[in-house]
């Protein structure tokens, strides 16, 4: 670690020196026995030496050539692969550094404050503990928002700009659950509502129960709009039929029949 943060001091000083910056710096690191791990780390100028030498420290945290992550010792030259021989610092994507002008009210002053305090969390805890939300493709509401480490690229890993048929109509949902929550829709009869394979109801949707929670009255509610994707392989097949539950609380509601199963996936408030 000390040999990154001297590494990352001389990069930063030979960048400035120059007037630029780098948007990505990679971490190359060499083993004695050749092998090499390599990964690519946002930068945008803001990284200090010691935040850098962090990021490599988590690479190597990340396995190596042993294939133990749960070592803590860097892979001392006793352990299998000999040890590190070389380490790299390699700035990527070099851009004009134009400096920062300040927002009148103070909005760029938060998001600094914000990213630093972000980084803290992440030397403190690791690289995957700040998580951002990025928009993404997909039919499902979780497939629609994808959790990415802060100082990571935002690209979305489904295209935004594809039509996606199957989709459930705007406006987008304010809660997603991460694991969507056991629930019961019953009819006025007390019976439950089940949805065949050609989406005919059994009945008119007019109490729901939540896991844990009171009974509520349903007082509107719109589909089913049904959902089959990926047949072709059963491990990832998704085939569910969606609705919108609006209950007498002033909530409304994202829930699906899967395998004769009702459950909610998100919430409208």
């Amino acid at each position: 670690m000390f040999a990154a943060k001297g590494l990352a001091e001389r990069l930063h000083a030979g960048l400035a020196a120059r007037g630029v910056t780098c948007v990505r710096v990679e971490v190359e690191v060499t083993w004695a026995d050749g092998r090499q791990s390599r990964r690519l780390w946002r930068h945008d100028g803001l990284l200090t030496a010691v935040q850098v030498a962090d990021r490599v420290r988590w690479q190597l945290d990340g396995g190596g050539p042993a294939g133990t992550p749960e070592k803590r010792d860097v892979f001392p030259p006793d352990a299998e692969g000999g040890g590190i021989a070389r380490l790299r610092l390699v700035p990527d994507q070099v851009v004009r550094a134009a400096g920062r002008q300040l927002a009148l009210w103070g909005d760029e002053v938060v998001a600094d404050k914000v990213a630093r305090a972000a980084m803290r969390v992440q030397a403190l805890l690791g690289h995957d503990a700040v998580l951002r939300p990025v928009r993404s493709g997909g039919r499902t509401v979780r497939d629609q928002m994808q959790p990415v480490p802060f100082g990571e690229n935002l690209a979305p890993k489904l295209a935004t700009d594809q039509p996606w048929p199957g989709r459930i109509p705007g406006p987008a949902p304010a809660v997603v659950y991460p694991e969507p929550k056991p629930a019961r829709v019953t009819d006025a009869a007390g019976g439950p509502v089940t949805v065949s394979g050609r989406c005919v109801m059994s009945g008119i949707p007019a109490e729901l129960s939540l896991d844990g929670e009171p009974e509520l009255s349903v007082t509107g509610w719109a589909g089913p709009w049904p959902l089959a994707q990926r047949w072709w392989d059963p491990a990832s097949a998704v085939r569910e039929a969606r609705f919108q539950l609006v209950t007498d609380d002033g909530r409304a509601w994202l829930a699906a029949v899967c395998a004769g199963a009702w459950q909610i996936e998100a919430g409208y408030w």
